[in-house]
């Protein structure tokens, strides 16, 4: 018998999502303006990087979908991102995963043309922000507390890749 209630339960939540579907497809205008590809240098007390940054909407414009690539004098570093909206509260709720194995979670606000996020994850806690000063730079920055109580700053420039230079 408590197969199947759990059953009807699940049935029953599976009818009333697919009834109301999901939520509009995201439409903030920062998060829109982030499709494309970014290249750019990022500096911090680890040495200075090169980044390229691919940001596209995924599952139907419901998330904001990073890819992060840098190189330094260190090696390789990789990274992928979800973003999305609340849709009741408007605040952005975020997910990291790389290439260190590392999983963090972030949310924060955007505010005009800036996102500025709290992130924690094993490493520590912190803030990156990120600033859209025209539709074809972003300025960001980053400070975190790590683990044994040091703090790590970056800032980065990144410039959008126009289509004809792929």
């Amino acid at each position: 018998m408590k197969k199947l209630t759990v059953l009807f339960l699940l049935l029953t939540v599976c009818v009333v999502n697919a009834q109301m579907g999901p939520p509009p497809a995201l439409d903030n205008a920062l998060l829109k303006s982030l499709v494309g590809e970014w290249k750019g240098t990022s500096k911090s007390e680890m040495g200075d990087s090169q980044i390229t940054e691919t940001y596209e909407l995924g599952l139907e414009g419901q998330f904001l979908l990073l890819n992060y690539q840098s190189t330094s004098a260190n090696g390789a570093f990789n990274g992928m991102a979800a973003y999305t909206l609340n849709p009741e509260s408007g605040q952005v709720s975020a997910y990291w995963i790389d290439s260190m194995r590392s999983m963090a979670e972030g949310s924060g606000k955007i505010e005009d043309k800036k996102m500025t996020l709290e992130w924690k994850g094993p490493w520590g806690t912190g803030t990156i922000a990120m600033e859209l000063v025209n539709e074809n730079k972003i300025m960001g920055s980053s400070k975190f507390t790590m683990q044994d109580g040091s703090v790590m700053e970056s800032t980065s420039e990144m410039m959008r890749v126009q289509m004809t230079e792929k």
